[in-house]
């Protein structure tokens, strides 16, 4: 049984997380909590990054995400599976402060101290094909930056690799302020996809 039926009611695709996520915007921006660097994916990319620090495994991460393509161990959760997939998702860390509420009865969140990460802004160059040509990665509050990767001087595969491990590295501790342009966020999402890739094929090595 489905957590959220209202958001497979609203959708005409079947795309139940597009649907959601629309949805949770619209609250977001009624209470005047909406931006856009917090939204239902970047919750989604948050959580996965929580997953992996806690060594958690691609195929049980992809399942938790909801990914419909992955791999076997992916595609063949069942109900019986659903335990193992809810201790891995008991392995991330939310920073959440929870205690009693003697006024409700039950426990609440008291405080959430995922914010107090230090921020990261990417600086994206786009090539001809809307590929990352040139990212910088800075600290606002220091003077060197803390990745270059320019696709002038490190053209090679092994290169882009090492590019999309180094800031799926920083991700993990670490928050990132991706760029508001819609083009330039899907690039560098692409970018770290190959750290996934790279990690993949180490495995089956």
């Amino acid at each position: 049984m489905m957590l959220f039926p209202e958001a497979l009611a609203r959708s005409e695709s079947g795309d139940v997380v597009s649907a959601f996520g629309k949805h949770l915007r619209r609250i977001l921006d009624h209470l005047g909590l909406a931006d856009f660097d917090e939204d239902f994916y970047a919750s989604r990319k948050t959580l996965s990054s929580m997953l992996d620090k806690a060594g958690v495994s691609e195929g049980r991460r992809q399942a938790i995400a909801g990914h419909s393509q992955g791999t076997i161990l992916n595609c063949h959760y069942t109900a019986h599976n659903v335990e193992q997939l809810k201790s891995a998702l008991d392995e991330a860390d939310f920073k959440l402060e929870i205690s009693h509420n003697p006024k409700l009865g039950f426990p609440v969140i008291r405080k959430c101290h995922l914010a107090g990460q230090t921020m990261l802004d990417l600086e994206v160059t786009l090539s001809e094909d809307h590929k990352v040509e040139k990212l910088v990665v800075r600290d606002s509050k220091a003077d060197e930056s803390m990745l270059e990767y320019d696709t002038m001087t490190e053209s090679s595969a092994a290169d882009r690799q090492k590019a999309a491990q180094d800031l799926t590295e920083l991700a993990k501790s670490y928050s990132l302020r991706m760029p508001s342009n819609s083009e330039r966020r899907k690039a560098v999402e692409h970018l770290m996809a190959y750290a996934d890739m790279a990690n993949s094929a180490s495995q089956s090595a």
